[in-house]
């Protein structure tokens, strides 16, 4: 029998290096989630993101969500920088070539100069997009197999509606911590400490019962209610009200999306967790929740950051709360990462095996030829 094992090495947790090594061979491979579908809902809306090194451009034309790459295909400008309203082209700001929302060269001033290139050879770098569910995603990767086609078979593990467009935005947040970004992701993959450090947090749900796996990269778990979670299951209906197309049984559906999104689907709301990384040691974790009702009032706002000093460690666990608990816990595991009396000596095999597989995953991808 394969021991259940910590596979990566300690310094691809804070290292610089490791980290630009990720940025090409898994953010710049992988499908990375861009932003919802009605952040997109205008003609001409569109919106900057940078995937490991390369900046993009997301655009709705004509209701046709396209992306390519921020960078000219002259001597290699930033086109756009946020604030620049699109009106029937992109315009690149250093010789005002401009582009079509489709990427393709329109024109460029001092034509005759270029006579000897065909401007269809000039057009601005393509991106694969789809948008799945409401989800946009994009991959630098022109090959890379549709995510369409790797998420359809397993959907309804992965969100239980049949009709998602029934859900609203509710609420969302954004968090800055002091950690490295695989570090959050194998913190929410851990069965484990669902028993211990969220006991009272999520103590609706009946963790001995619940069961994951992966499936093509992408991680699946479903937990029931536990019999305390079914009266407050009741609350939760009264308070946000049920989806009326959920088709699941009811308890917590959970998914990592490789590398780096997740959700958490429920009768009663759906979480979505972009887990960004910032630097080696940086993540930005952007939340949005959907459930039957939407609110006017929605703002994404930054409601922590480690930078700031607002808010100490010790009062991240002054009540329940499954964030601020899962934020503590990843930012004193970066803390003490770097001492020489820091290792992972031993994983659980059964609840900590999504670690070992999740790992695998990755050292795979940073060193095929092992």
């Amino acid at each position: 029998m394969q021991e259940i094992k910590q596979i990566l090495d300690k310094t691809a947790y804070y290292d610089e290096a490791c980290f630009e090594n990720e940025k090409e061979k898994i953010f710049e491979t992988q499908w990375q989630f861009v932003c919802m579908e009605e952040e997109l809902s205008e003609p001409k809306s569109y919106i900057l993101k940078d995937i490991g090194n390369t900046p993009i451009i997301v655009v709705n034309d004509k209701n046709e969500i396209n992306a390519f790459v921020n960078i000219c295909s002259h001597r290699g400008m930033t086109i756009l920088r946020g604030d620049e309203k699109i009106e029937s082209s992109i315009i690149c700001p250093y010789h005002n070539w401009n582009f079509s929302l489709k990427g393709e060269l329109k024109g460029l001033p001092q034509s005759k100069e270029f006579a000897h290139k065909e401007k269809k050879c000039l057009g601005l770098k393509k991106v694969q997009c789809e948008v799945w569910n409401g989800l946009v995603f994009v991959n630098l990767d022109l090959k890379a197999q549709s995510i369409s086609d790797i998420l359809n078979p397993i959907k309804d593990r992965i969100l239980p509606y049949d009709n998602i467009s029934e859900l609203k935005s509710n609420d969302g947040y954004k968090y800055i911590i002091n950690a490295n970004w695989k570090i959050f992701v194998e913190n929410y993959m851990d069965v484990y400490h669902l028993f211990h450090i969220h006991k009272e947090s999520l103590k609706e749900y009946d963790h001995k019962n619940s069961h994951n796996e992966f499936v093509n990269n992408q991680w699946l778990f479903y937990q029931p209610l536990s019999q305390k979670g079914k009266s407050s299951s009741s609350w939760w209906s009264g308070y946000m009200g049920d989806i009326k197309s959920f088709n699941g049984q009811k308890g917590a559906y959970v998914s990592m999306l490789f590398p780096n999104f997740g959700i958490t689907a429920t009768e009663n709301l759906c979480m979505f967790i972009h887990i960004k990384p910032l630097s080696a040691t940086q993540t930005e974790i952007e939340v949005f929740i959907k459930s039957n009702y939407g609110s006017k009032k929605f703002k994404n706002e930054l409601v922590y950051d480690y930078r700031d000093g607002k808010k100490s460690k010790s009062e991240l666990l002054k009540k329940p709360d499954v964030m601020n608990e899962d934020i503590y816990v990843c930012e004193m595991i970066q803390k003490n990462i770097k001492s020489p009396h820091f290792k992972v000596n031993a994983l659980a095999q059964d609840l900590e095996k999504p670690l070992f597989e999740y790992q695998s995953i990755i050292e795979k991808l940073l060193n095929p030829k092992r």
